[in-house]
């Protein structure tokens, strides 16, 4: 991790300052915000097992310039309402990436004690995000490539060859 900054890659498995967002019952691959069941949703019958965990409740604060930054405040809450200040405040950073393909959303954490720190660690953040995405994209660009079959070439194994 760089100068206390989370990224967006690490985020489901960086420390936010003390827990992990496993500790919190954050599943895998899912950062703090997202509204989405954890079911399959071909069953319905999900929907009756589905519950709050009201021992993981945060209030959701929304703050933006109004021109590139979004910045979200989850404040830890207990099942009452109140602050729960026995867990740590995360920060959240969401921007747009102009690409060829159009706008691309960015979110990412951001390790702050408070919205100013946020602020200020922003442009970083969004940097290193941007970085973890682009090297997402060669990675999958590399895998694909090196699953081409080139017409004259080598058949790899278990593939069909055509006569």
């Amino acid at each position: 991790m760089k100068s206390g900054k989370v990224s967006a890659r690490s985020l489901a498995s960086s420390q936010i300052p003390n827990l992990t967002l496993a500790q919190q019952g954050v599943p895998p691959g899912v950062r703090p915000g997202e509204r989405q069941a954890h079911m399959d949703s071909t069953d319905p019958k999900g929907l009756d097992q589905m519950k709050v965990d009201t021992a993981n409740l945060y209030r959701e604060e929304v703050f933006t310039d109004l021109k590139v930054a979004t910045l979200r405040r989850l404040s830890p809450v207990k099942a009452d309402g109140s602050p729960d200040a026995a867990r740590p405040v995360m920060f959240l950073g969401q921007a747009h990436v102009m690409t060829r393909a159009g706008p691309m959303p960015l979110e990412f954490g951001i390790e702050a004690q408070t919205l100013e720190e946020a602020a200020h660690q922003f442009p970083g953040a969004v940097r290193e995000a941007m970085e973890e995405m682009l090297e997402e994209a060669r990675r999958v660009q590399r895998e694909q490539a090196s699953s081409l079959i080139i017409p004259g070439g080598p058949v790899p194994p278990g593939k069909l060859q055509m006569p």
